[in-house]
């Protein structure tokens, strides 16, 4: 009952949108042979994106959206680190944190800058889904906290499926995919980062009122 879009991250709504929806529409399946079916795309920038929402509810206002936020001191480093592998980040992570601010200075999203360094502006939820509750209602997002994910795929695949009108299926092969291995984060950048997304962490909860502390 699920099909897929020709890849993972179609990126219509950010860096492809002047290919028109025509385009989008041919990364998706034909829905002609079956009925009873849906599909989507995971592209994560449209959440950080604030041109997106806009975009979206004007060609699938009934979209439903399923939001899975991590950790997002984990999710600084583990994008550093992607960066890093890419050959973009020369810095080191602490640096790079410092002159976050410096290197977003345009807002432009399309800019490489804004996909490779926006280390903490990726994890301020907050700010970001704000932005997309000013087009859609809470009632068409289903938000996931990616630990509870992994702690209980069974369950949380069960809730997606609900959220999508589906049977429960039960996904034998949960394994973690695109796994990265790096060296710890220094303890100091780690508290520091603690300091600066705290309150950003609170208000996520206050908004969607749940647990969404880390």
């Amino acid at each position: 009952n699920i099909l897929s879009a020709r890849r993972k991250e179609i990126h219509f709504f950010d860096i492809n949108y002047d290919k028109g929806i025509n385009w989008y529409r041919s990364q998706l399946p034909l829905f002609f042979h079956k009925r009873n079916v849906v599909t989507g795309e995971a592209s994560p920038f449209y959440m950080y994106d604030p041109s997106c929402p806009p975009k979206v509810f004007k060609h699938i206002p009934k979209v439903k959206l399923i939001v899975l936020l991590r950790d997002p001191i984990e999710r600084a480093y583990s994008h550093y680190q992607h960066s890093v592998r890419r050959g973009y980040e020369k810095l080191s992570f602490e640096e790079a944190i410092e002159n976050e601010e410096s290197r977003l200075n345009t807002k432009d999203f399309t800019d490489l800058n804004h996909g490779a360094f926006s280390y903490i502006s990726r994890g301020l939820y907050s700010k970001q889904i704000k932005k997309w509750l000013e087009y859609f209602p809470k009632e068409q997002f289903l938000f996931i906290k990616t630990e509870n994910f992994l702690e209980n795929p069974k369950e949380v695949m069960k809730q997606s499926f609900k959220f999508l009108n589906l049977k429960n299926k039960v996904i034998s092969n949960s394994k973690k995919m695109n796994v990265g291995e790096y060296t710890e984060m220094n303890k100091e950048t780690q508290h520091k980062l603690e300091k600066i997304f705290k309150p950003h962490n609170n208000e996520l909860s206050k908004l969607l009122d749940s647990n969404f502390q880390w």
